[in-house]
């Protein structure tokens, strides 16, 4: 089972993601891309936290 990242943590990696690119964001927090995508297709960031959202 992977690492649970709570609200703020994928907030700070979204926002790394907007400055720095997909491959480079991936690279740097070791996160699959398929969590990332999803992360960033969520407009409610209360949807973030961990057990929350689609």
């Amino acid at each position: 089972m992977g690492k649970w990242y709570t609200k703020e943590e994928k907030i700070k990696i979204i926002k790394y993601y907007h400055k720095n690119g997909y491959m480079n964001t991936i690279k740097k927090f070791t996160i699959a891309k398929e969590n990332l995508s999803r992360w960033i297709k969520i407009t409610n960031e209360d949807n973030l936290t961990p057990g929350k959202g689609p």
